[in-house]
């Protein structure tokens, strides 16, 4: 598994680059990296600066490099079939609290019928089965700004079940830099509104089939996207 995102480079080129969001000449960059080692498995061509994710993509030849090897990728790049918004993974089948199995042993997903572990916990419990589901350990993202990783960062989801006592599963964080306080707290308050059977993660899911963006949203927008998921409906 592969994960895609790209980057702004100030250029002084002009022949390349052009007037981009950042106020500078700057050339759209993509970059692939595995998810399991963080190596770098191919960059695109530079493209424009102006360019959106979604094109970029596709016309700087890394999409065409990775084939149809599966991606993790954000909501700007269609294509990839999945979107990460805040601790959440989202594919078009289920949700993953987390990065989803293939980049570790142990995994947890949520669907509308309920919550299933992958690994030394393995199991499956219906929503009215579950009494608490929290996220621990999440990375945060410090003042200095993003940071990268070149290991997994490792999240403990903890679940409590009316069948016993609480317990804690190992994931990998779905993002490779860590998150803002808001990104943490929203997800964590969309976990209580499955716990207790107000919204479903088909809201998600739905969302994702839906889902035309030009680009992938920025921090801020992440938020805007998360906010009324956590509403009760």
């Amino acid at each position: 598994m592969l994960i895609v995102d790209g980057t702004l480079v100030a250029t002084c080129d002009h022949s390349v680059a052009v007037h981009s969001k950042n106020y500078r000449y700057s050339t759209n960059h993509r970059v692939v990296i595995d998810a399991d080692s963080r190596l770098v498995v191919t960059v695109g061509r530079p493209m424009p600066g102006s360019r959106n994710d979604c094109k970029a993509w596709e016309l700087s030849g890394a999409k065409g490099a990775v084939g149809s090897t599966t991606m993790i990728a954000d909501g700007g790049y269609r294509g990839t079939g999945r979107a990460m918004a805040g601790l959440l993974w989202i594919t078009p089948v289920t949700v993953y609290l987390g990065a989803p199995p293939s980049t570790t042993p142990s995994a947890v997903s949520l669907a509308p019928d309920g919550l299933t572990a992958v690994g030394p916990q393995a199991g499956s419990w219906s929503w009215p089965h579950v009494t608490s589901v929290t996220v621990g350990d999440v990375p945060s993202r410090t003042t200095a700004g993003r940071s990268f990783s070149r290991v997994p960062n490792e999240m403990t989801v903890r679940v409590e079940t009316t069948e016993g006592p609480r317990f804690g599963i190992a994931v990998h964080s779905p993002a490779a830099s860590g998150y803002t306080v808001r990104e943490v707290e929203l997800p964590q308050r969309l976990l209580e509104h499955f716990v207790q059977g107000e919204v479903s993660p088909a809201l998600l899911t739905d969302w994702l089939m839906n889902c035309r963006r030009s680009r992938a949203p920025r921090t801020a927008e992440r938020e805007a996207l998360l906010q009324p998921w956590t509403e009760t409906l």
